[in-house]
Protein backbone atom coordinates (compact mmCIF):
# COMPACT_ATOMS: atom_id res chain seq x y z
CA UNK A 1 0.00 0.00 0.00
CA UNK A 2 2.85 2.38 0.87
CA UNK A 3 4.39 1.80 -2.56
CA UNK A 4 1.06 2.56 -4.24
CA UNK A 5 0.70 5.77 -2.26
CA UNK A 6 4.25 6.86 -3.16
CA UNK A 7 3.62 6.08 -6.83
CA UNK A 8 0.39 8.07 -6.74
CA UNK A 9 2.14 11.04 -5.15
CA UNK A 10 4.92 11.00 -7.75
CA UNK A 11 2.51 10.84 -10.67
CA UNK A 12 -0.17 13.22 -9.43
CA UNK A 13 1.93 15.74 -7.49
CA UNK A 14 3.04 17.74 -10.58
CA UNK A 15 -0.58 18.00 -11.77
CA UNK A 16 -1.82 19.04 -8.33
CA UNK A 17 0.97 21.62 -8.16
CA UNK A 18 -0.07 23.13 -11.48
CA UNK A 19 -3.71 23.18 -10.34
CA UNK A 20 -2.70 25.18 -7.25
CA UNK A 21 -0.66 27.59 -9.40
CA UNK A 22 -3.61 28.21 -11.72
CA UNK A 23 -5.98 28.76 -8.82
CA UNK A 24 -3.52 31.26 -7.35
CA UNK A 25 -3.28 33.11 -10.68
CA UNK A 26 -7.06 33.23 -10.98
CA UNK A 27 -7.29 34.59 -7.43
CA UNK A 28 -4.74 37.28 -8.30
CA UNK A 29 -6.72 38.25 -11.41
CA UNK A 30 -9.93 38.45 -9.41
CA UNK A 31 -8.28 40.63 -6.77
CA UNK A 32 -6.82 42.84 -9.51
CA UNK A 33 -10.32 43.56 -10.83
CA UNK A 34 -10.30 41.34 -13.91
CA UNK A 35 -13.68 40.46 -15.42
CA UNK A 36 -14.89 36.84 -15.51
CA UNK A 37 -15.20 37.07 -19.32
CA UNK A 38 -11.60 38.21 -19.84
CA UNK A 39 -9.73 35.99 -22.27
CA UNK A 40 -6.90 35.24 -19.82
CA UNK A 41 -9.39 34.15 -17.17
CA UNK A 42 -11.16 31.91 -19.68
CA UNK A 43 -7.89 30.29 -20.78
CA UNK A 44 -6.84 29.58 -17.20
CA UNK A 45 -10.26 28.14 -16.33
CA UNK A 46 -10.16 25.86 -19.38
CA UNK A 47 -6.70 24.63 -18.39
CA UNK A 48 -7.90 24.12 -14.80
CA UNK A 49 -10.77 21.92 -15.97
CA UNK A 50 -8.35 19.83 -18.06
CA UNK A 51 -5.94 19.37 -15.15
CA UNK A 52 -8.67 18.43 -12.68
CA UNK A 53 -9.89 15.74 -15.05
CA UNK A 54 -6.32 14.56 -15.64
CA UNK A 55 -5.73 14.30 -11.88
CA UNK A 56 -8.91 12.27 -11.51
CA UNK A 57 -7.92 9.87 -14.30
CA UNK A 58 -4.38 9.51 -12.95
CA UNK A 59 -5.70 8.66 -9.51
CA UNK A 60 -8.00 6.02 -10.97
CA UNK A 61 -5.14 4.65 -13.05
CA UNK A 62 -2.72 4.35 -10.13
CA UNK A 63 -5.11 3.19 -7.44
CA UNK A 64 -7.28 1.13 -9.73
CA UNK A 65 -11.06 1.12 -9.72
CA UNK A 66 -12.31 -0.38 -6.48
CA UNK A 67 -14.07 -3.67 -6.87
CA UNK A 68 -17.78 -3.35 -6.35
CA UNK A 69 -19.53 -6.25 -4.71
CA UNK A 70 -23.03 -6.46 -6.08
CA UNK A 71 -25.62 -5.99 -3.38
CA UNK A 72 -28.99 -7.26 -4.52
CA UNK A 73 -30.95 -4.53 -2.84
CA UNK A 74 -33.94 -5.25 -5.03
CA UNK A 75 -34.20 -8.71 -3.49
CA UNK A 76 -34.29 -7.11 -0.07
CA UNK A 77 -37.24 -4.90 -1.02
CA UNK A 78 -39.09 -7.83 -2.56
CA UNK A 79 -38.36 -10.03 0.43
CA UNK A 80 -39.95 -7.67 2.90
CA UNK A 81 -42.96 -7.48 0.58
CA UNK A 82 -43.11 -11.27 0.44
CA UNK A 83 -43.69 -11.35 4.18
CA UNK A 84 -46.74 -9.15 3.84
CA UNK A 85 -48.60 -10.42 0.77
CA UNK A 86 -50.73 -13.55 0.18
CA UNK A 87 -49.16 -16.99 -0.14
CA UNK A 88 -50.29 -17.70 -3.71
CA UNK A 89 -48.51 -14.82 -5.47
CA UNK A 90 -45.42 -15.03 -7.63
CA UNK A 91 -43.59 -12.76 -5.21
CA UNK A 92 -44.22 -15.05 -2.25
CA UNK A 93 -43.16 -18.15 -4.17
CA UNK A 94 -40.02 -16.68 -5.74
CA UNK A 95 -38.38 -14.73 -2.92
CA UNK A 96 -36.56 -15.96 0.14
CA UNK A 97 -37.47 -13.45 2.86
CA UNK A 98 -34.30 -14.32 4.79
CA UNK A 99 -32.36 -11.75 2.74
CA UNK A 100 -33.86 -9.08 5.03
CA UNK A 101 -32.65 -8.90 8.60
CA UNK A 102 -35.11 -9.05 11.45
CA UNK A 103 -37.80 -6.37 11.80
CA UNK A 104 -37.22 -5.08 8.28
CA UNK A 105 -33.82 -3.61 9.09
CA UNK A 106 -31.33 -3.54 6.21
CA UNK A 107 -28.05 -5.29 6.87
CA UNK A 108 -24.90 -3.08 6.67
CA UNK A 109 -24.19 -3.92 3.02
CA UNK A 110 -27.76 -3.24 1.97
CA UNK A 111 -27.87 -0.01 3.99
CA UNK A 112 -24.67 1.21 2.32
CA UNK A 113 -26.07 0.33 -1.10
CA UNK A 114 -29.28 2.23 -0.32
CA UNK A 115 -27.29 5.29 0.84
CA UNK A 116 -25.23 5.10 -2.34
CA UNK A 117 -28.40 5.22 -4.45
CA UNK A 118 -29.71 8.18 -2.47
CA UNK A 119 -26.49 10.19 -2.62
CA UNK A 120 -25.33 9.59 -6.19
CA UNK A 121 -28.54 10.86 -7.76
CA UNK A 122 -28.49 14.24 -5.97
CA UNK A 123 -26.34 17.12 -7.18
CA UNK A 124 -25.25 18.47 -3.80
CA UNK A 125 -25.40 15.29 -1.69
CA UNK A 126 -23.06 13.59 -4.16
CA UNK A 127 -20.50 16.36 -3.54
CA UNK A 128 -20.98 16.67 0.23
CA UNK A 129 -19.04 14.97 3.00
CA UNK A 130 -21.29 11.98 3.70
CA UNK A 131 -21.00 10.56 7.22
CA UNK A 132 -22.40 7.03 7.57
CA UNK A 133 -23.20 6.98 11.26
CA UNK A 134 -23.72 4.10 13.67
CA UNK A 135 -25.14 6.31 16.44
CA UNK A 136 -27.55 9.27 16.64
CA UNK A 137 -24.72 11.77 17.13
CA UNK A 138 -21.32 12.32 15.52
CA UNK A 139 -18.72 15.05 16.05
CA UNK A 140 -17.25 17.00 13.16
CA UNK A 141 -13.89 18.26 14.36
CA UNK A 142 -11.53 20.69 12.68
CA UNK A 143 -8.22 22.12 13.88
CA UNK A 144 -8.12 25.85 13.21
CA UNK A 145 -4.87 27.86 13.10
CA UNK A 146 -4.98 31.61 13.55
CA UNK A 147 -3.20 34.08 11.27
CA UNK A 148 -0.73 36.95 11.87
CA UNK A 149 0.71 35.36 14.98
CA UNK A 150 4.37 35.88 14.05
CA UNK A 151 6.31 38.36 16.20
CA UNK A 152 9.85 39.72 16.19
CA UNK A 153 12.06 37.58 18.42
CA UNK A 154 13.76 39.27 21.37
CA UNK A 155 16.98 37.67 22.54
CA UNK A 156 16.84 36.70 26.18
CA UNK A 157 13.11 37.25 26.43
CA UNK A 158 10.24 34.78 26.27
CA UNK A 159 7.70 35.41 23.51
CA UNK A 160 4.00 35.87 24.16
CA UNK A 161 1.95 32.73 23.67
CA UNK A 162 0.32 32.77 20.23
CA UNK A 163 -2.73 30.69 21.20
CA UNK A 164 -3.20 30.17 17.46
CA UNK A 165 -4.31 26.53 17.43
CA UNK A 166 -7.88 25.76 18.43
CA UNK A 167 -10.23 22.83 17.94
CA UNK A 168 -13.66 23.50 16.50
CA UNK A 169 -16.36 20.92 17.14
CA UNK A 170 -19.79 20.72 15.57
CA UNK A 171 -22.30 17.94 16.09
CA UNK A 172 -24.48 15.96 13.73
CA UNK A 173 -27.65 15.02 15.62
CA UNK A 174 -29.88 12.87 13.49
CA UNK A 175 -33.64 13.28 13.15
CA UNK A 176 -35.87 10.36 12.18
CA UNK A 177 -37.61 10.70 8.82
CA UNK A 178 -40.20 8.43 7.22
CA UNK A 179 -41.29 7.77 3.64
CA UNK A 180 -44.48 5.94 2.68
CA UNK A 181 -44.99 4.49 -0.81
CA UNK A 182 -47.48 2.12 -2.46
CA UNK A 183 -46.24 -0.52 -4.93
CA UNK A 184 -48.80 -2.51 -6.89
CA UNK A 185 -48.82 -6.28 -6.74
CA UNK A 186 -48.68 -6.41 -10.54
CA UNK A 187 -45.43 -4.45 -10.54
CA UNK A 188 -43.93 -6.76 -7.93
CA UNK A 189 -44.89 -9.90 -9.85
CA UNK A 190 -43.66 -8.51 -13.16
CA UNK A 191 -40.37 -7.59 -11.56
CA UNK A 192 -39.94 -11.20 -10.43
CA UNK A 193 -40.27 -12.30 -14.06
CA UNK A 194 -37.67 -9.74 -15.18
CA UNK A 195 -34.90 -10.41 -12.68
CA UNK A 196 -32.38 -9.02 -15.19
CA UNK A 197 -33.77 -5.55 -14.61
CA UNK A 198 -31.55 -3.44 -12.37
CA UNK A 199 -33.16 -2.99 -8.99
CA UNK A 200 -36.38 -1.35 -10.17
CA UNK A 201 -38.00 -1.03 -6.81
CA UNK A 202 -34.85 -0.03 -4.95
CA UNK A 203 -34.05 2.67 -7.49
CA UNK A 204 -37.60 3.97 -7.52
CA UNK A 205 -37.87 4.34 -3.75
CA UNK A 206 -34.27 5.48 -3.20
CA UNK A 207 -34.66 8.21 -5.82
CA UNK A 208 -37.83 9.63 -4.28
CA UNK A 209 -36.39 9.30 -0.77
CA UNK A 210 -33.23 11.11 -1.90
CA UNK A 211 -35.17 13.92 -3.56
CA UNK A 212 -36.76 14.86 -0.26
CA UNK A 213 -33.49 14.54 1.68
CA UNK A 214 -31.78 16.90 -0.79
CA UNK A 215 -34.67 19.37 -0.65
CA UNK A 216 -34.66 19.31 3.16
CA UNK A 217 -30.88 19.68 3.15
CA UNK A 218 -31.15 23.16 1.68
CA UNK A 219 -34.51 24.55 2.79
CA UNK A 220 -35.27 22.74 6.03
CA UNK A 221 -36.26 25.26 8.70
CA UNK A 222 -37.61 24.24 12.11
CA UNK A 223 -38.46 27.90 12.88
CA UNK A 224 -41.34 27.93 10.38
CA UNK A 225 -44.81 28.16 11.89
CA UNK A 226 -46.40 24.84 12.80
CA UNK A 227 -49.72 26.16 11.53
CA UNK A 228 -49.82 28.62 8.63
CA UNK A 229 -51.57 32.00 8.85
CA UNK A 230 -53.91 32.33 5.89
CA UNK A 231 -55.92 35.55 6.17
CA UNK A 232 -57.20 35.50 2.57
CA UNK A 233 -57.96 31.76 2.54
CA UNK A 234 -55.85 31.02 -0.55
CA UNK A 235 -54.19 28.01 1.09
CA UNK A 236 -50.83 29.81 1.40
CA UNK A 237 -49.10 31.23 4.44
CA UNK A 238 -49.21 35.04 4.43
CA UNK A 239 -45.49 35.32 5.26
CA UNK A 240 -43.85 32.44 3.39
CA UNK A 241 -46.30 31.87 0.54
CA UNK A 242 -46.10 28.13 1.25
CA UNK A 243 -48.80 25.56 1.94
CA UNK A 244 -49.41 23.78 5.22
CA UNK A 245 -47.90 20.63 3.69
CA UNK A 246 -44.77 22.59 2.77
CA UNK A 247 -44.41 23.82 6.36
CA UNK A 248 -44.92 20.30 7.71
CA UNK A 249 -42.13 19.01 5.49
CA UNK A 250 -39.63 21.85 5.95
CA UNK A 251 -40.03 21.84 9.76
CA UNK A 252 -38.59 18.31 9.91
CA UNK A 253 -34.99 19.50 10.29
CA UNK A 254 -32.75 22.53 9.73
CA UNK A 255 -30.97 22.61 6.38
CA UNK A 256 -27.75 24.37 5.38
CA UNK A 257 -29.42 27.71 4.56
CA UNK A 258 -31.04 27.92 7.98
CA UNK A 259 -27.85 26.77 9.76
CA UNK A 260 -25.72 29.38 7.96
CA UNK A 261 -28.22 32.14 8.65
CA UNK A 262 -28.30 31.39 12.38
CA UNK A 263 -24.54 30.98 12.91
CA UNK A 264 -22.58 34.07 13.90
CA UNK A 265 -19.37 32.64 12.39
CA UNK A 266 -20.85 32.47 8.88
CA UNK A 267 -20.49 35.49 6.58
CA UNK A 268 -23.63 37.18 5.27
CA UNK A 269 -24.17 39.15 2.05
CA UNK A 270 -27.37 40.94 1.04
CA UNK A 271 -27.62 40.76 -2.76
CA UNK A 272 -30.51 43.23 -3.01
CA UNK A 273 -29.98 45.46 -6.04
CA UNK A 274 -27.23 43.35 -7.63
CA UNK A 275 -27.15 43.92 -11.39
CA UNK A 276 -25.36 40.77 -12.55
CA UNK A 277 -24.69 37.26 -11.30
CA UNK A 278 -20.95 37.89 -11.54
CA UNK A 279 -21.37 40.88 -9.18
CA UNK A 280 -22.98 38.55 -6.63
CA UNK A 281 -20.20 35.99 -6.98
CA UNK A 282 -17.51 38.66 -6.55
CA UNK A 283 -19.14 40.05 -3.41
CA UNK A 284 -19.42 36.56 -1.93
CA UNK A 285 -15.83 35.67 -2.78
CA UNK A 286 -14.58 38.90 -1.20
CA UNK A 287 -16.09 37.74 2.12
CA UNK A 288 -14.20 34.43 2.18
CA UNK A 289 -11.26 34.54 4.63
CA UNK A 290 -7.96 34.27 2.74
CA UNK A 291 -7.01 30.97 4.38
CA UNK A 292 -9.85 29.18 2.56
CA UNK A 293 -9.21 30.54 -0.94
CA UNK A 294 -6.86 27.69 -1.79
CA UNK A 295 -9.56 25.08 -1.12
CA UNK A 296 -12.07 23.65 -3.58
CA UNK A 297 -14.73 26.33 -3.14
CA UNK A 298 -18.07 26.07 -4.93
CA UNK A 299 -21.01 28.43 -5.40
CA UNK A 300 -24.27 26.57 -4.75
CA UNK A 301 -26.89 28.73 -6.44
CA UNK A 302 -30.51 28.73 -7.66
CA UNK A 303 -30.86 27.59 -11.29
CA UNK A 304 -32.14 31.05 -12.24
CA UNK A 305 -28.89 32.64 -11.04
CA UNK A 306 -26.77 30.06 -12.87
CA UNK A 307 -28.70 30.71 -16.08
CA UNK A 308 -28.16 34.46 -15.70
CA UNK A 309 -24.42 33.88 -15.32
CA UNK A 310 -24.42 31.52 -18.30
CA UNK A 311 -25.96 34.30 -20.37
CA UNK A 312 -23.05 36.53 -19.35
CA UNK A 313 -20.49 33.93 -20.39
CA UNK A 314 -22.28 32.96 -23.59
CA UNK A 315 -21.15 36.27 -25.10
CA UNK A 316 -17.49 35.30 -24.72
CA UNK A 317 -15.68 34.98 -28.03
CA UNK A 318 -13.84 32.00 -26.55
CA UNK A 319 -14.04 28.24 -26.39
CA UNK A 320 -15.66 28.43 -22.97
CA UNK A 321 -18.36 30.72 -24.31
CA UNK A 322 -19.08 28.18 -27.03
CA UNK A 323 -19.16 25.38 -24.45
CA UNK A 324 -21.70 27.24 -22.34
CA UNK A 325 -23.86 27.75 -25.41
CA UNK A 326 -23.75 24.02 -26.23
CA UNK A 327 -23.65 22.32 -22.81
CA UNK A 328 -25.43 24.88 -20.65
CA UNK A 329 -24.91 25.60 -16.97
CA UNK A 330 -23.12 22.40 -15.75
CA UNK A 331 -19.74 23.74 -16.96
CA UNK A 332 -19.93 27.13 -15.20
CA UNK A 333 -16.96 28.53 -13.30
CA UNK A 334 -16.17 31.85 -11.68
CA UNK A 335 -12.40 32.42 -11.61
CA UNK A 336 -11.96 28.66 -11.44
CA UNK A 337 -14.51 28.03 -8.70
CA UNK A 338 -17.45 25.80 -9.62
CA UNK A 339 -20.92 27.30 -9.96
CA UNK A 340 -23.36 24.52 -9.02
CA UNK A 341 -27.05 25.07 -9.85
CA UNK A 342 -29.22 23.01 -7.51
CA UNK A 343 -32.96 22.71 -8.27
CA UNK A 344 -33.76 22.71 -4.55
CA UNK A 345 -32.42 26.27 -4.29
CA UNK A 346 -35.03 27.50 -6.75
CA UNK A 347 -37.22 30.36 -5.48
CA UNK A 348 -40.28 29.07 -3.65
CA UNK A 349 -43.30 31.07 -2.47
CA UNK A 350 -42.36 34.41 -0.89
CA UNK A 351 -39.04 33.15 0.45
CA UNK A 352 -36.01 35.06 -0.92
CA UNK A 353 -33.50 33.39 -3.20
CA UNK A 354 -30.34 32.35 -1.39
CA UNK A 355 -26.95 30.93 -2.34
CA UNK A 356 -23.95 29.56 -0.47
CA UNK A 357 -20.23 29.70 -1.18
CA UNK A 358 -18.17 27.18 0.77
CA UNK A 359 -15.57 24.44 0.28
CA UNK A 360 -17.31 21.35 -1.08
CA UNK A 361 -16.03 19.20 1.78
CA UNK A 362 -17.51 21.63 4.32
CA UNK A 363 -21.05 20.42 3.61
CA UNK A 364 -21.74 17.55 6.00
CA UNK A 365 -24.59 15.08 5.52
CA UNK A 366 -24.98 12.49 8.24
CA UNK A 367 -27.15 9.41 7.89
CA UNK A 368 -27.40 6.39 10.17
CA UNK A 369 -27.06 2.90 8.76
CA UNK A 370 -30.00 1.52 10.75
CA UNK A 371 -32.43 2.02 7.85
CA UNK A 372 -35.65 0.03 8.05
CA UNK A 373 -38.01 -1.05 5.29
CA UNK A 374 -41.37 -2.54 6.20
CA UNK A 375 -44.36 -3.58 4.11
CA UNK A 376 -48.06 -4.15 4.67
CA UNK A 377 -50.48 -5.78 2.24
CA UNK A 378 -53.69 -3.87 1.45
CA UNK A 379 -56.00 -6.38 -0.30
CA UNK A 380 -58.68 -3.89 -1.39
CA UNK A 381 -56.19 -1.68 -3.19
CA UNK A 382 -54.00 -4.61 -4.31
CA UNK A 383 -50.91 -2.77 -3.20
CA UNK A 384 -48.06 -3.27 -0.78
CA UNK A 385 -47.51 -0.25 1.43
CA UNK A 386 -43.79 0.31 1.87
CA UNK A 387 -42.54 2.35 4.82
CA UNK A 388 -38.91 3.46 4.90
CA UNK A 389 -37.37 5.08 7.97
CA UNK A 390 -33.94 6.61 8.44
CA UNK A 391 -32.19 9.12 10.67
CA UNK A 392 -30.17 11.97 9.18
CA UNK A 393 -28.84 15.48 9.77
CA UNK A 394 -27.06 18.37 8.03
CA UNK A 395 -24.19 20.56 9.24
CA UNK A 396 -21.08 22.53 8.26
CA UNK A 397 -17.68 21.41 9.46
CA UNK A 398 -16.65 25.07 9.79
CA UNK A 399 -19.14 27.95 9.62
CA UNK A 400 -16.32 30.48 9.19
CA UNK A 401 -15.79 29.02 5.70
CA UNK A 402 -19.40 29.74 4.67
CA UNK A 403 -20.76 32.79 2.84
CA UNK A 404 -24.55 33.07 2.66
CA UNK A 405 -26.07 35.37 0.04
CA UNK A 406 -29.70 36.39 0.57
CA UNK A 407 -32.28 38.38 -1.40
CA UNK A 408 -30.82 37.43 -4.78
CA UNK A 409 -32.81 39.29 -7.44
CA UNK A 410 -34.31 37.73 -10.55
CA UNK A 411 -31.52 38.75 -12.95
Amino acid sequence: MNEIVKEMEQVIAPVVGEIKEIRAKLAELEQAGAKPDDGKVADLEARLVELEEKARLLEVGVMGKPSEKRVDLDAAFLAVAARAIPEDTAVKRAIDSSVIASAGKLNPEQADAFIDYVVKQQITLSMANVRRMSAPQALIEELAVGTRKLRAATEGGAPSLANAVSAKKRTLSTVEVIWAEDITLTFLEDNIERRGADNHIARLLATQFGNDLADLGWKGDTSLAATITDANSDGLDDTTGLTQADHDFLRTNDGWLRIAGADADAHAYDATGAAKASDIFKAMLDLVPDKYLGLELAFFVPPETAIAYANELANRATGLGDTVMVQGVPVLRYFGYKVVPDPYLRKEGLLPRKAILTPVSNLAFGIQRNITIDAQWQPRKRVVEYTITARNDYEFANADAVVLASNIPNL
